[in-house]
């Protein structure tokens, strides 16, 4: 099943972003001939729609050609629909989609060249709508690769684009990211739960106080939300921005401080430094080889 993204946002229904984006699937192949749809129930809580807009907008499908519905089976794509098949069905759907997302031909016309051009080894950029938080998974990127990694926040997210560089971003701003960007291609970023950020920390018996420190506030207010479900008090928990002036007070009574990569180098020499590194083991590998591939190109 392809992933399907619908916006309150947009000026086009709900049940029509819906079904563009089923028969930009079905036309491009990514939904074989007779697979089967989620029930209308199913697509409803994926989506986080009223059944209703999935009922219409497979209705409307079955109705030109594009899904057929047999009673106690479910819906499926049909054998064949009277849009044709191949490259010309899918450029159709495509351009129709483009479209109604207000892309002009040129736009359509630079992002195909833009991907006709092989990645360079210095053209990737983490992009999230937290800057700093960027800044950090760049950095993680960088210590890992030996190579350097762009940063920034959502507004510039288009003129890298344009600039041809990869974008890579974090489930959690990928929407908003995908977005910024005109949804040009991304690489999705893997980022470790808070029990597997902790589970190397080698914690006292009793702990006065743990500080968590990091120049991105969507990193300290992750920490502060669930170290309480891992065993932490809330009270024992310090939050410290090197950004701001006298961060440094009171670090000296906790007996962890936790730091991501950017804010560790501000702690050197300190042996209560715990390093936490955001991204996953298999995503970190997955952008080493990307990286590693450009460089060959």
């Amino acid at each position: 099943m392809i992933r399907v993204w619908v916006s309150p946002e947009k000026f086009h229904p709900l049940h029509d972003q819906i079904g563009r984006q089923i028969r930009l699937g079905i036309a491009s192949g990514e939904l074989a001939a007779g697979s089967r749809l989620p029930s209308v129930r199913a697509m409803a809580r994926i989506l986080g729609v009223h059944p209703n807009t999935v009922s219409r907008a497979y209705r409307d499908l079955a109705q030109h050609g594009w899904l057929t519905a047999k009673r106690g089976s479910g819906v499926f794509v049909a054998l064949e629909n009277d849009a044709g098949a191949g490259i010309e069905a899918f450029t159709r759907a495509w351009l129709e989609e483009a479209r109604l997302r207000n892309f002009s031909a040129s736009d359509l016309m630079e992002a195909l060249q833009r991907m006709g051009k092989p990645a360079n080894a210095a053209g990737f950029v983490v992009v999230d709508a937290d800057p700093d938080l960027a800044r950090i998974l760049a950095s993680e990127i960088e210590e890992r690769t030996g190579h350097t990694v762009r940063f920034s926040g959502c507004a510039e997210a288009k003129a890298y684009v344009a600039d041809g560089l990869q974008l890579l971003a974090q489930k959690g701003s990928l929407r908003r990211v995908r977005e910024a960007a005109q949804f040009a291609p991304l690489i999705e970023i893997e980022l470790n739960s808070m029990p597997e950020l902790l589970a190397t920390v080698h914690r006292p018996a009793a702990i006065p106080l743990v500080a968590i420190v990091s120049p991105s506030a969507s990193v300290r207010s992750w920490a502060l939300a669930l170290l309480p479900a891992v065993g932490v008090a809330a009270e024992q928990l310090v939050s410290r921005d090197p950004a701001e002036a006298d961060w440094r007070d009171g670090l000296a009574a906790c007996a962890v401080i936790a730091a991501d990569v950017t804010a560790a180098q501000r702690l050197a020499g300190c042996q209560r430094v715990h390093i936490f590194r955001l991204i996953r083991e298999r995503s970190l590998s997955h952008i080493e080889g990307l990286v590693a591939a450009a460089k060959l190109s």
